[in-house]
């Protein structure tokens, strides 16, 4: 597989060349499918969910690509996640919906039905949205260091980082980075309760 720039595939992706346009395909399914799939098998998905919203989500991407919709700095790859996510989650609304629907007998009855998120789920749909703004060595960092929990010596070997007290340097600034995105969102005052 041929590694591409975030830049190179939004760039492919606008091409008329089909070669290019699917190497990026090619290249965003193998770098972002697996994240999208353990996510939605994780939040009561199975395989054909994870294929069907992620074939969604791709050709959505694909779609604000060719209409120039993406900044020149996007994170290819958070961006595409993001998309999954809200997609899986509309789709759970949805079945949330049917369900109170088909449990309702008499229908005239019911004055309003409200559909609501877990609150674990809408923060967490929150934080994609802010962290699909951060550049791809602070997320790449993060997920190192948080998700993957990598000791530092791994993610300097990893991300070919000089030193050990630089990758801290770079952990801190990239933190701030992320708080201060936090501290913008108008939807922050969500994220602390």
């Amino acid at each position: 597989m041929v590694k591409l720039s975030d830049e190179e595939v939004v760039s492919n992706l606008k091409s008329s060349d089909e070669s290019k346009v699917e190497e990026a395909f090619n290249f965003l399914y193998h770098k972002t499918q697996h994240i999208a799939r353990r996510y939605i098998l994780k939040n009561r998905g199975n395989e054909q969910d994870v294929d069907d919203i992620f074939h969604d989500a791709l050709l959505a991407f694909y779609k604000l690509a060719r209409q120039s919709k993406l900044k020149a700095d996007v994170n290819v790859e958070a961006y595409l996640f993001t998309i999954c996510r809200n997609m899986w989650s509309k789709k759970l609304k949805s079945q949330f919906l049917e369900v109170e629907l088909k449990t309702i007998h008499n229908p005239k009855e019911v004055e309003e039905i409200r559909i609501s998120l877990d609150p674990k789920e809408y923060k967490s749909i929150i934080l994609d949205e802010i962290l699909a703004k951060m550049d791809k060595d602070c997320l790449t960092l993060i997920r190192y260091f948080y998700y993957d929990k990598l000791r530092m010596k791994e993610i300097v070997n990893k991300m070919n980082i000089s030193s050990v007290q630089v990758a801290k340097n770079k952990k801190m600034n990239c933190i701030k980075k992320l708080q201060k995105l936090m501290l913008a969102s108008p939807h922050y005052p969500k994220l602390k309760d």
